[in-house]
C-alpha cells in the first residue's frame, strides 16, 4: 500500500489567496470584490516520509523517494 503522495505531481510554484477587499468596494450596498494575490510556495518540496523512515513500504517506487 502506497500514501497519497505517491508519484504526486509536482506542487505549483504559487496558489491563489484572498487578501481582503478592493477598496472600490461598497458594503453598504451589498456588493464587495475579494482582492486576490499569488502567494509563493515556501514549504519543502522534498519527500519527508523517506526522511524520517527510509526503509518504509509505501515509498517503494516513488519519484520522489529521497536518495540520502
Amino acid at each position: 500500500m502506497s500514501h497519497g503522495c505517491h508519484n504526486r505531481p509536482p506542487f505549483n510554484p504559487w496558489h491563489h489567496a484572498q487578501d481582503g477587499y478592493h477598496p472600490m468596494s461598497k458594503p453598504e450596498a451589498g456588493t464587495r470584490l475579494p482582492r486576490i494575490v499569488q502567494i509563493p510556495h515556501v514549504m519543502t518540496t522534498d519527500c519527508q516520509f523517506t526522511k524520517h523512515n527510509p526503509t518504509d513500504a509505501g515509498c517503494t517506487g516513488c519519484n520522489h523517494q529521497s536518495k540520502a
